[in-house]
């Protein structure tokens, strides 16, 4: 019974070792393909489609541009408050 059971644990190593180096090969290739797209994509960067940047505006001065596009200017005639 003992020889049975040693059996059954020695190929439940040896597949679990198995399955790891498996496993170990699955990943590094993942690891490669996705190295290959990192280097198309830096290759097909554009740089001039970087846009340039610019000295950074004041908070209120871009609150009140942002103000400005996203509310009409108010009419010159102001309603009546009697």
């Amino acid at each position: 019974m003992d020889t049975v059971l040693n059996v059954v644990l020695s190929l439940t190593a040896y597949a679990a070792v198995m399955a790891g180096v498996l496993k170990l090969f699955q990943i590094g290739t993942d690891l490669g393909e996705i190295k290959d797209l990192l280097r198309d994509i830096k290759s097909n960067t554009n740089d001039s489609m970087s846009p340039a940047i610019s000295t950074p505006e004041s908070p209120e001065h871009l609150l009140r541009a942002v103000s400005a596009e996203s509310y009409p200017e108010p009419s010159s005639v102001e309603p009546d408050r009697s």
